[in-house]
């Protein structure tokens, strides 16, 4: 068995599935789960928690090979985020629409800019998200390697932006955007230039 699906039940703790060696996907969302349990998984690639009643993240020290967690709708607080950790190949973190107050952003850039292969993060629908200044520029900056932040990917023009608005305020990200505008000029003009270059050459006539 390498995927399970168990979502829509009353299943309240994470149990009775130490035999399944070879799982890689589990799918518990809309349960009953408060906590991750113990059990030991050793390939799990891909959980599914949405929509359950946890409050806690310290299993996540019995999944270290996890890709992929799914964890929206739940009752999760700044505490639990140090416990992200301990997966250190977590490529995709929903944590949307759960009790996360950090403000500043301090607790969530200290621990999320660790995790080395985050592609895609979800933070949208926690109150305290929505209150820190400049959120989806500091996080672009910060997260090097994100390409999805929320509901929106995150492109090369919108990272450089945001660090230039970091850097040096809203001046410098005019400036950056301006600078942009004037390489996407020189790269059309660079093709039309190739373009006309090549039709000005003599065509070639057969023997």
């Amino acid at each position: 068995c390498r995927a399970l699906w168990l979502e829509n039940n009353w299943i309240e703790e994470i149990e009775n599935l130490e035999g399944l060696k070879h799982l890689a996907a589990l799918y518990l969302q809309n349960n009953a789960l408060r906590t991750l349990g113990d059990v030991s998984f050793h390939v799990l690639d891909t959980l599914n928690v949405e929509g359950n009643c946890l409050v806690s993240l310290e299993g996540l020290k019995h999944m270290p090979t996890l890709r992929q967690l799914h964890a929206a709708r739940n009752k999760l607080d700044d505490a639990q985020l140090p416990h992200l950790l301990r997966c250190p190949l977590l490529v995709f973190i929903d944590v949307s629409h759960n009790l996360i107050s950090d403000a500043t952003g301090d607790t969530l850039l200290d621990v999320l800019p660790k995790q080395l292969n985050l592609a895609s993060l979800k933070l949208d629908g926690n109150e305290g998200v929505r209150r820190i200044p400049s959120y989806r520029k500091r996080f672009i900056t910060a997260l090097k390697q994100l390409r999805f932040l929320d509901d929106y990917p995150v492109f090369d023009d919108e990272r450089r932006t945001a660090h230039a608005y970091m850097v040096g305020g809203v001046s410098a990200e005019r400036a950056e955007r301006q600078h942009l505008r004037d390489e996407e000029t020189a790269r059309v003009q660079a093709q039309r230039d190739f373009f006309d270059e090549t039709q000005a050459q003599p065509t070639a006539t057969l023997p």
